[in-house]
């Protein structure tokens, strides 16, 4: 073997190990599935339905404009308050219901069915009814919101309260703290990763 094809065979085996190493990098393999399938839809719409379904082309050539537009900013706020607002709600209730079922047994026992089976239950179905019951106004927007984040937040705060060490409420207990005091000071701070998650 001449040195010129050493060379050139050396070339070639660091550009295929380059390139294998670029092809198995996550961003690069994360880039190219999600311009495949950018291009996949855009043919997709482009072939079968171009009346019907909004292309990536279509949607990035409209974009200025619409974030430019008073109405959608508007709109925009107005679902970021209704958010915030729910979330607000949702984390205030879902936390003390949360701390009652997991700190009283009768709580626990009246509650936790029905918590469990609204959580389990495909929003799909339910969200539906909410909007049949309560219209579509901020109010119904508002209580989707709720429902939906209260019900994870219950059962969450629900399995840290219960998940206490009993070391911390035995300190409480020996330090006389009020029940109160020992809910909120340690039975809360403990669940707060649960609550978190």
């Amino acid at each position: 073997m001449s040195p010129d094809q050493a060379v050139s065979l050396a070339r070639s085996v660091t550009a295929m190990g380059l390139q294998k190493r670029l092809l198995a990098a996550p961003l690069v393999l994360k880039l190219t599935a999600g311009i495949v399938i950018l291009a996949v839809w855009e043919g997709v719409v482009r072939g079968f339905a171009p009346a019907f379904v909004a292309t990536p082309t279509g949607i990035v050539s409209v974009l200025p404009k619409v974030l430019a537009d008073p109405a959608f900013l508007s709109a925009a706020a107005a679902t970021l308050k209704a958010v915030a607002a729910g979330l607000l709600i949702a984390m205030v209730l879902g936390t003390a219901v949360g701390l009652a079922m997991g700190r009283i047994k009768t709580v626990e026992y009246g509650l936790r069915f029905y918590v469990n089976g609204l959580f389990n239950m495909p929003m799909i179905a339910l969200l539906p009814l909410l909007a049949l019951w309560l219209g579509h106004n901020a109010q119904a927007r508002l209580a989707q919101i709720v429902l939906v984040a209260f019900l994870s937040i219950a059962l969450n705060v629900a399995d840290g309260a219960r998940s206490v060490s009993a070391d911390y409420l035995e300190v409480a207990r020996a330090f006389r703290a009020p029940r109160l005091r020992t809910v909120f000071e340690v039975v809360l701070l403990a669940s707060v990763p649960y609550l978190l998650a």
